[in-house]
């Protein structure tokens, strides 16, 4: 069998099959979309072909697909003839669609069909398509072609239960899997790239954050290794502190060999922050990660998140810091980390400061202040929506995980309209973060969100 696109000469095969998908259409109908197709360059058919043709598929970009499922490639049309059914015909036709989708730089299909057409449905499912709602007599279908991919330490909060302090319940923390747990409660595909051990706390952490919808494919075991944590306390109000840090095993680190090419081949998005980076072995990976995700067409995220006190000294913090932000195309910190990193307490001479980088996207988070987003020379302020906060912890995790949802579905922003819905989107989930307890706990899920979108 043999896949290849439909071209001008084979209108008439063409037509024939489309009749037989739809057969109330007129033939001027269909010759007239058949015409349509072959001079855009935002559909493409293909046609499958043994010693006739046995089945053709349409695809084309929507650039908002089922009202908030993001720009991506859209099934139009899919046919297989009756005596090549269940052979592969279809899920060849299809894969070639999703490679042009790709090919164009789309991370997500979608696709329809009639609501009674329960061969159709159960097809999609086979193929990999998540059935998301029906309406006016459709099923509509989404698949989403490659994740997110998140690089980080393993890491766990251990909360005190009551204020005597004693007694520590777990729980996921850090950054980095606040976000791809986040990503994932978005309803997107996420993968985190860390190294685990083999003891009780390693194997809670990898089947929580497996729990959370999260992969693990290309995280490392190492048996020694223990994780990183925190202990937190509560005072006599019941507010949380940090007491005490620990990393028992700070030199067992993921390694650039233990990185696997498809990881970076299948992502969307590599996001990574600075949290490891003062760790020798820890910064030559993150090189190392960021590298093969310029490689393989993968957009860089990069949370500073800076924590000045676990690093030699402030310049050497900034040297790394600023080395990749300038390899970085979205850039998130705080207005106290634009100080830190310039070193100037005047916003504006900061953001000049950095302006030579080149970074296409950067966020700049003031908590209630909202955002300012700096994208193509101009600053675009972004308010908060405001809420009666109850806990900040993990805001900023949440507000990342809302940007990358949005350049997921709809790619970096190019104008001040995109770049103002994308820090919205932020701003939201980490305005709904800060209204619970906890970080990871807190944050929101999809349909939490389904109005705001």
């Amino acid at each position: 069998m043999k896949i290849r696109r439909l071209t001008e000469q084979d209108t008439g095969d063409w037509l024939i099959m489309r009749r037989a998908l739809w057969p109330h259409c007129p033939d001027e109908k269909h010759l007239k979309e058949i015409s349509e197709q072959l001079d855009s360059m935002d559909h493409a058919a293909f046609v499958a072909e043994q010693e006739e043709p046995a089945g053709f598929i349409e695809a084309a970009i929507h650039e908002n697909a089922h009202g908030g499922f993001g720009r991506c490639g859209y099934i139009e049309g899919w046919f297989v003839q009756p005596g090549t059914r269940r052979l592969g015909v279809g899920a060849a036709l299809v894969a070639a669609a999703e490679s042009w989708a790709k090919e164009r730089g789309l991370n997500r299909m979608a696709s329809d069909t009639e609501q009674e057409n329960q061969i159709s449905r159960d097809a999609h499912r086979r193929l990999g398509y998540q059935e998301v709602f029906e309406r006016s007599g459709e099923a509509k279908f989404v698949k989403d072609l490659k994740h997110i991919l998140t690089y980080g330490d393993a890491f766990i909060d251990y909360i005190a239960e009551d204020t005597r302090n004693s007694t520590f319940s777990r729980h996921l923390g850090g950054a980095t899997v606040n976000v791809a747990a986040g990503v994932s409660r978005l309803g997107l595909p996420s993968s985190f790239i860390t190294v685990t051990g083999d003891d009780a706390d390693s194997r809670f952490f990898r089947r929580a954050l497996e729990q959370e919808g999260v992969d693990l494919d290309y995280a490392v075991l190492v048996p020694e290794k223990q994780v990183s944590g925190v202990y937190v306390h509560l005072t006599p109000e019941y507010d949380r502190v940090f007491a005490s840090y620990e990393n028992g095993t700070p030199d067992i680190q993921v390694r650039p060999e233990h990185l696997k090419a498809d990881a970076f081949e299948k992502a969307s998005v590599f996001h990574f922050c600075s949290g490891t980076m003062f760790q020798k072995t820890a910064l030559e990976t993150t090189r190392a990660a960021v590298e093969l995700a310029k490689t393989n067409g993968a957009l860089r995220s990069f949370d500073v998140n800076i924590r000045p006190l676990r690093w030699d000294s402030e310049a050497r913090c900034r040297e790394i810091v600023k080395e990749f932000l300038a390899e970085s195309d979205i850039v998130k910190m705080t207005t106290d980390e634009l100080a830190f990193l310039t070193e100037t307490d005047s916003f504006d001479e900061g953001i000049d400061r950095l302006a030579g980088l080149g970074i296409p996207l950067l966020l700049i988070t003031d908590g209630p202040n909202g955002t300012c987003a700096v994208s193509g020379g101009k600053i675009v302020h972004v308010p908060v929506v405001p809420v009666q906060p109850v806990d900040t912890t993990g805001a900023g995790d949440a507000f990342v995980a809302g940007v990358l949802r949005h350049v997921h579905l709809f790619g970096l922003p190019e104008t001040e309209e995109e770049v103002l819905r994308c820090a919205a989107l932020g701003n939201k989930l980490g305005a709904l973060c800060t209204t619970k307890k906890g970080a990871l706990t807190a944050m929101p899920h999809l349909e939490e969100i389904n109005g705001f979108l």
